[in-house]
């Protein structure tokens, strides 16, 4: 036992150490996170969470960006007293947002002040030097072997893109270790005599990654299925159930409650879902010639007569749209999933690192210069390929063979289905909702630790295995399968 806290203890120490690197060192997408700074400062203000009209919204947020820097100058921070005023025109609620994120930051400015990006990412990499530990928690509680648990919180702690991910100054790295956590207490409490007190943490704790990025919400129902599937009584998997969803939708209440008391509608995620399933129609040449791009986005939104792309009312046309268009066109919505698939299987995360042979954009330079498209670039420019996204290559490897182990131990590791059922409940719930709405890589970071696990099982199941076929005197090492 000693010596298990002893690994763990340098576990988190490395992962703090290579997460305080990346924090310190790495691109602070700033250029992104002013949609989340900007509330915040509002927060900061006293004005509440809201914004002022969308074409004032913009400058406020640089406006508020600036005031506080120069405050921090005077060692000041901003407050009701030095506020801008904002006359003429009420404030309305912000909704295209949820405040998780927003609210994180108020509290790390009023911590810690200016820079605010810095300081985010400074606490974001001691909170996410946790991430290993829960790792560890969730693969003894799935396999029961310290050394493959071990190896998984060494993978988790030292792995560039769960890392990088975890000080991103966005809201999918808080909501990354919630749902982590919640995972964690749902495999404890399915195998425990008080599994009521483990499954209502682990829906507060969905509730809580809500708050930062709405994904999670119908999280319960994958879970929901594995829990039934398991061996044992089905009145408790029915409870469980109940508890789960109870502890997300009781979570989420009250900024439904906000919102529907602002707009009349319970919007329990935010107004910008109308416009994200809208806009990744463009993913793939389609007959709306619909494209990816914001500015299109706005200007179809403001021809509509909506103040932006991101109001209530604008949220419902978009939806209608897409309603609209998946009845005319079911098959290439189900096309537009299946082309998505590869690309979650092997994901091309960020690591943080910039590639300085990289142009902006993928192949865009070639695309835009020489007109060719992207099978072409890479047939008459494999060198450029390679120096530019070798990085992103060698990641797509990784993420490929962490999606293979999940398979790999679904399928193998019968002595314990049910919990592996648990496990991989989590991974297919992000794989399935991304690949049927809108993918990113950044969306899919959270199931990066399941994929630590199971690429943790399959290594030392092969290493056994090559043991065993060294000598008989590796036959006494216990095997992992």
């Amino acid at each position: 036992m000693r010596r298990t806290f002893v690994h763990l203890a340098a576990v988190t120490a490395a992962a703090l150490a290579v997460r305080l690197a990346l924090a310190l060192y790495s691109p602070d997408h700033s250029g992104m996170t002013a949609d989340y700074t900007g509330p915040s400062y509002m927060l900061a203000c006293g004005y509440g969470y809201s914004r002022p009209r969308i074409d004032r919204w913009h400058s406020l947020k640089e406006e508020l960006a600036e005031r506080s820097m120069r405050l921090a100058a005077e060692g000041k921070q901003l407050s009701r007293a030095d506020r801008p005023e904002l006359p003429g025109e009420p404030l309305r609620p912000l909704l295209f947002r949820t405040p998780g994120y927003p609210v994180f930051l108020l509290v790390v400015y009023r911590l810690f002040g200016e820079p605010l990006l810095l300081h985010a990412g400074i606490v974001q990499a001691v909170l996410g030097a946790l991430e290993p530990l829960l790792v560890y928690l969730l693969a003894m509680a799935t396999l029961r072997r310290a050394g493959i648990a071990l190896g998984a919180a060494w993978m988790a702690a030292l792995y560039p893109p769960i890392a990088f991910a975890a000080v991103m100054r966005l809201p999918g790295a808080p909501a990354m270790l919630l749902v982590l956590a919640a995972a964690v207490c749902v495999q404890h409490g399915a195998a425990r005599k008080r599994y009521w007190a483990w499954m209502a943490a682990a829906g507060l704790l969905i509730a809580a990654s809500c708050y930062f990025r709405p994904n999670a919400m119908l999280l319960w129902v994958f879970l929901a299925a594995a829990l039934l599937w398991r061996q044992g009584p089905r009145r408790r998997a029915i409870l469980s159930t109940a508890l789960l969803a109870g502890g997300i939708y009781l979570g989420m209440l009250p900024w439904a409650l906000r919102n529907r008391q602002r707009t009349g509608r319970w919007i329990w995620g935010s107004t910008g879902t109308g416009m994200t399933l809208w806009k990744s129609i463009g993913e793939y040449p389609n007959p709306w010639g619909i494209k990816v791009n914001d500015l299109l986005t706005t200007r179809r939104a403001k021809a509509e007569g909506f103040e932006s792309d991101l109001t209530p009312e604008a949220d419902l046309w978009f939806r209608g749209q897409v309603r609209t268009h998946l009845r005319q066109r079911p098959g290439f919505f189900v096309a537009a999933a299946l082309k998505r698939l590869p690309w979650m299987a092997a994901a091309p995360y960020d690591t943080g690192y910039v590639n300085p042979h990289r142009t902006k954009g993928m192949f865009s330079y070639y695309l835009n210069r020489e007109g060719l498209r992207p099978r072409q670039v890479l047939l008459r420019h494999p060198g450029y390929v390679l120096r530019a996204y070798w990085e992103r290559l060698l990641v797509m490897a990784c993420s490929a063979f962490g999606t293979l182990s999940l398979l790999a131990l679904v399928v193998v590791r019968r002595r314990h289905a049910s919990e592996v059922a648990l496990l991989a409940a989590v991974p297919a719930y992000y794989v399935l909702l991304h690949a049927a709405t809108v993918f990113a890589p950044r969306y899919l970071t959270g199931i990066i630790p399941f994929q630590i696990i199971a690429s943790a099982w399959l290594v030392a199941a092969a290493w056994h295995r090559l043991r065993r076929r060294g000598g008989p005197a590796a036959d006494a090492a216990p095997s992992p399968a």
